[in-house]
């Protein structure tokens, strides 16, 4: 027989997950009043656009409806929020 040796086996370290830090609610009622602006824009746009058409100014009508396309494409991420994108499209 060999003799005992006073080996420990390893234990192991718990997994210690870090936290991810959540947006401060500033930086999120900011994202959140740009959102609502740039909302508020497209549908002046639209608005605009819709009202020219029927005036059957179709290039006014155009120029309208383009200045929305370009503020959306504009935006640095395109919102999810789905009432501007159904203004868009």
């Amino acid at each position: 027989m060999e003799p005992a040796t006073n080996k420990k086996q390893p234990t192991q370290q718990p997994v210690v997950q870090e936290e991810v830090p959540k947006p401060a609610k500033e930086e999120v009622s900011k994202a959140a009043k740009a959102e609502a602006e740039l909302a508020d824009k497209i549908s002046v746009l639209k608005e605009r656009g819709n009202l020219h058409f029927k005036k059957k100014a179709y290039k006014e009508a155009i120029k309208q409806f383009s200045e929305g396309i370009v503020l959306f494409q504009a935006a640095v991420k395109p919102m999810e929020n789905k009432d501007i994108t159904t203004k868009i499209t």
